[in-house]
């Protein structure tokens, strides 16, 4: 919205909050589909753990040599390693996540609290405007009689 004449003080720094948040979004965004790639890795990473005790659980009904069975555990320790590392990965890109979700919280009320600054300020410059406009018509009521006035009682 443009009204000629009027000047916001406060425009500057409302517009560089605005591309701020655009540029929030934009990371929340990257954000979070970092976390639910890492989510669904964790998932990956679980579900293999399972499918590997459970061919080594059958294995072991049908018999294995000590060489596998070492194979297997190291294997699966391997793969504890991995979950846990992607566990605490995880928890990183949730931080970041949630850190990123409070500062657009932040920023949001920021900027509304200016657009709303800003809607006072127009207000009270149209009702300026409106005084202004008044006066203006009256001087010329008042203006436009006393010149007829005079020429009539003149």
């Amino acid at each position: 919205m443009s009204i000629k004449g009027f000047k916001f003080s406060l425009e500057t720094p409302l517009r560089i909050k605005i591309i701020r948040k655009n540029q929030l979004e934009a990371d929340l965004l990257d954000a979070k589909k970092k976390m639910d790639a890492g989510i669904r890795k964790l998932d990956m990473l679980r579900n293999e753990e399972i499918e590997v005790y459970s061919k080594l659980e059958t294995s072991v009904n049908n018999g294995i040599k000590v060489n596998e069975l070492k194979e297997q555990k190291t294997y699966l320790t391997h793969l504890a390693e991995r979950i846990k590392r992607q566990q605490m990965e995880n928890e990183k890109l949730k931080k970041k996540y949630k850190d990123l979700q409070k500062m657009m919280l932040k920023l949001m009320k920021e900027i509304d609290k200016l657009e709303d600054l800003k809607k006072d300020k127009v207000k009270e410059f149209l009702k300026e405007m409106e005084k202004q406009e008044m006066k203006e018509l009256e001087e010329r009521i008042n203006y436009n009689s006393s010149f007829l006035g005079g020429m009539t009682y003149g």
